[in-house]
């Protein structure tokens, strides 16, 4: 056996030991998760944590040499956390079909990993009722857009449950670069966790047409850093306009500066749709 060859050997030796120890730390952190189960379970406390997940994967890709690919990093990491979520009782996703051929088994796994469990649905309407009438924990509903007649963002709003339904996480928490897009949100039953680092999504409705621009103009100037995604026409007799807004940051729906700038339009309500954890966008 030559100098080459022994060296491989020690090396692999090497890699052998750390795959040992690989399994023994994941089946202690299996052990601590079943108890931590056990605590929530008394509770009735969610296993779907996102702000908690955003805050970790943040940590190990800022920690991170570049050895590892950031997409192998949380392709891991996600199937390991996946896998605790499956340790700690059922977790059903419900979803429906998206747009431009994106597959939603995919986005699920890309978020759960292989241990979720999927309801499949035909629309975001039924996704959100599942998960209003508790048939699934969590439902995966497409990006807004401006060509559906009763966007689910909507519905949100106008359900009537003890609890509120609201976007809790997106899909993908990774993005490649500034102009990347999400595909995605993920609804729950309960209000959102803060990971530091958030977008908050919140509707505005006027009881008539505004010229969104000046909205928006308004809104940035008191500092508040948005955009408008989608607007939704009310075609009953009251003829409002609704307005879904995404903000930077963790914004009230009293924030004084919100109150401000729309002093002088005629605002009829404002709702919070939903917060979560900024994406990670990677660095070209």
């Amino acid at each position: 056996m030559n100098e080459e060859q022994n060296g491989i050997d020690k090396f692999r030796g090497e890699i052998d030991d750390i795959d040992d120890a690989l399994l023994d730390l994941l089946q202690r952190r299996a052990e601590l998760v079943e108890n931590i189960g056990s605590l929530k379970a008394r509770k009735n406390h969610s296993v779907f944590r996102p702000a908690r997940e955003a805050i970790l994967l943040r940590t190990l890709l800022n920690k991170s040499n570049g050895k590892l690919s950031a997409q192998a990093i949380v392709r891991i990491w996600r199937e390991i956390i996946g896998a605790s979520i499956a340790m700690q009782g059922d977790l059903t996703i419900a979803c429906c079909p998206f747009g431009n051929n994106i597959i939603k088994e995919i986005l699920v796994q890309e978020r759960f990993g292989l241990s979720a469990n999927l309801l499949s649905l035909t629309d975001p309407s039924e996704v959100v009722h599942s998960v209003a009438l508790r048939k699934a924990k969590l439902g995966l509903v497409p990006l807004p857009s401006n060509n559906l007649t009763s966007p689910w963002w909507m519905i949100l709003n106008n359900i009537n449950y003890d609890d509120v339904l609201r976007v809790i996480a997106s899909v993908p928490f990774l993005l490649s670069g500034k102009d990347s897009k999400l595909d995605a949100f993920i609804i729950s039953l309960g209000e959102a966790e803060l990971s530091g680092d958030d977008v908050t999504l919140l509707a505005l409705e006027f009881n008539s047409d505004v010229i969104i621009d000046r909205v928006h103009h308004d809104l940035l100037s008191t500092g508040l850093e948005c955009v408008c995604i989608d607007s939704y026409k009310n075609l009953d007799q009251s003829g409002s306009q609704s307005y879904l807004f995404k903000f930077s940051g963790f914004i009230e729906k009293n924030d004084d500066r919100l109150h401000k700038s729309l002093s002088e339009f005629p605002l009829v309500n404002i709702w919070q749709v939903g917060i979560y954890a900024t994406p990670y966008i990677l660095k070209q």
